[in-house]
């Protein structure tokens, strides 16, 4: 008789591993949350098979589990993601890239808006001109170790009060809280905050009145972000599953703790499936609907992760009248592919076209929203640029005045 090691994803994205010598009967107790399922499972709407292996007999199906269970997260998810296609795969690429990948790479990604003082002195003013407080308490999502933001605004900075959170993934990414250099003016603390998770719900005096990122949300790798496709009136989704040389290969470096390195990163091969998707299924669907009526063809790389940031945000952290800020680089060819953090084949990176679409979803969510390209937001501060930069763009949330529409 043969026995099953499995692994189900819950709707809160938990995974759970179990064991039996009858696959089919006990994924259906957990499904209907019979007496007979799990506990822990009945505590979730729902939950979903996403992996599962065979042995010859119950002590092979129980060592196997036992080992599963001591795994990371992200090591069960790269497991997971090397047998089965699946939207959230390319995800698990970009947290495998971020928990293993050396340190010195991770931070030779893309800081011109950290470094570019045209670009953190015309911040700086918005900030200041928009909130109408003394203090300014700040968040900045995936901070990294660079300080050239910050000291741009002590040099410009004449009488607010500055508490600045730094998050990130790890702590390997950020700077040394002893090392940052608090001033009267300037308050520097540091945390981990995942953008893979929801933000920590905030006291009401603890809120924070702005959200900040740079180079956060310019490609397709966080869970809601999605590859869609219309013709025809039908639509379609990007599925995607990692592999070597062999997808063998792969789940066997996993499976025996093999080393996560940079060269692994090299050797990743990204591979897509469409699949038929009904729109009703996402969760801001049929705004999306709305926003391509009108259009037969259709491409987008969906940003729904910086709408669920937005949301997360404001939900958690945000005071009222606080504001989500983010500045990204944006393509505006027609979909062009790049190189993905010099480590995969190609990794689909965001239009400033679809920008426009989360405008319009945020809009439609209660929210007022500004978009410009880079230039035009420095410029609107007063501020002479020697170049003209229309590849990077600046997006700023902010309550309206009314009470929050919910989307239903």
């Amino acid at each position: 008789m043969p026995y099953f090691v499995y692994i189900l994803r819950t709707s809160s994205n938990t995974l759970y591993i179990g064991q039996t010598n009858n696959l089919e009967k006990r994924i259906n107790e957990h499904k209907n949350k019979s007496l007979r399922s799990a506990k822990y499972i009945r505590y979730f709407s729902s939950s979903e098979l996403v992996y599962h292996e065979k042995y010859p007999t119950r002590s092979e199906a129980m060592r196997r589990e036992s080992q599963l269970k001591k795994l990371s997260k992200v090591k069960k998810e790269a497991i997971i993601a090397g047998s089965t296609y699946s939207p959230y795969n390319i995800n698990v690429f970009n947290e495998l890239f971020y928990k293993f990948a050396k340190i010195d790479f991770i931070n030779e990604l893309p800081n011109l808006f950290t470094k570019l003082d045209l670009f953190n002195t015309a911040l700086h003013k918005k900030i200041t001109t928009e909130l109408k407080t003394n203090v300014i308490k700040v968040t900045e999502l995936a901070s990294g170790k660079k300080m050239d933001r910050w000291k741009t605004f002590m040099k410009i900075n004449k009488k607010h009060k500055w508490k600045v959170l730094l998050t990130d993934f790890s702590k390997n990414l950020l700077p040394n809280p002893k090392t940052i250099g608090s001033t009267d003016s300037f308050t520097f603390t540091t945390a981990i905050y995942s953008l893979f998770n929801t933000f920590p719900k905030l006291k009401p005096s603890g809120m924070q009145d702005v959200m900040l990122s740079t180079y956060t949300f310019d490609n397709l790798w966080l869970a809601d972000d999605l590859h869609l496709t219309k013709s025809n009136n039908v639509w379609y989704k990007n599925s995607y599953r990692l592999g070597l040389s062999k997808t063998e290969k792969y789940i066997t470096n996993i499976k025996r703790g093999g080393k996560i390195n940079q060269q692994f990163f090299k050797d990743l091969k990204i591979k897509t499936k469409t699949i038929k998707i009904n729109l009703s299924s996402l969760e801001y669907g049929k705004h999306i609907d709305e926003y391509y009526k009108n259009a037969h063809i259709v491409s987008v790389n969906y940003p729904g992760g910086l709408i669920a940031t937005v949301v997360n945000s404001f939900n958690n952290q945000l005071k009222k009248k606080g504001i989500f800020i983010t500045a990204d680089i944006a393509t505006t060819g027609n979909g062009k592919k790049t190189k993905g953090f010099k480590s995969v084949n190609e990794t689909i990176k965001i239009k400033i076209e679809n920008y426009a679409l989360a405008k319009y979803i945020l809009e439609k969510l209660g929210y007022n929203v500004e978009l410009k390209n880079l230039h035009d937001f420095i410029k609107e501060a007063g501020i002479v640029t020697p170049v003209e930069i229309h590849d990077h763009f600046v997006l700023i949330v902010k309550l309206k005045d009314q009470k929050l529409d919910k989307c239903i």
